[in-house]
């Protein structure tokens, strides 16, 4: 059995196998590269929320501001207040939709990295690799 073990030939499927093995790692190493990347992109909707939350901010500041006005400070104070809630408000429902599509895009993205080469690797490896299995027996 040890004349087998130290053979050219089983030498040679143990680094083919080996290679693929790394390969594979390598592919997986990869693809968490490539969604950790691409989630740094849910940065840009927290921005947009955070910009979103300022605008909110900015009109309900004014709200109160001319709400203490004689006759029409309630009036403007409900306008301004209402502005600040359909500006901003849409504002930060867009930036929440990009944080959510871009850690979306990044698990797709990740995923696609990792099998996609994998899987041509191993089609085109591991037919040739079973046939030599029943050789070693």
């Amino acid at each position: 059995m040890s004349a087998r073990l130290d053979s050219p030939t089983y030498r040679r499927i143990r680094a083919a196998d080996a290679a693929v093995l790394l390969c594979v790692v390598l592919f997986a190493v990869l693809g968490l590269v490539t969604h950790h990347s691409v989630v740094k992109l849910a940065s840009l909707g927290a921005g947009v929320v955070g910009a979103g939350t300022s605008v909110q901010q900015g009109f309900n500041s004014a709200a109160r501001a001319v709400s203490a006005a004689p006759v029409i400070g309630g009036q403007l104070a409900a306008g301004l207040t209402k502005a600040g809630a359909q500006t901003g408000g849409r504002v930060i429902a867009f930036g929440l939709q990009g944080e959510s599509d871009a850690r979306g895009l990044a698990t797709l993205l990740g995923w696609l990295t990792f099998l996609i080469p994998t899987a041509l690797l191993l089609i085109g490896f591991l037919p040739h690799r079973v046939r030599q299995a029943p050789r070693r027996l």
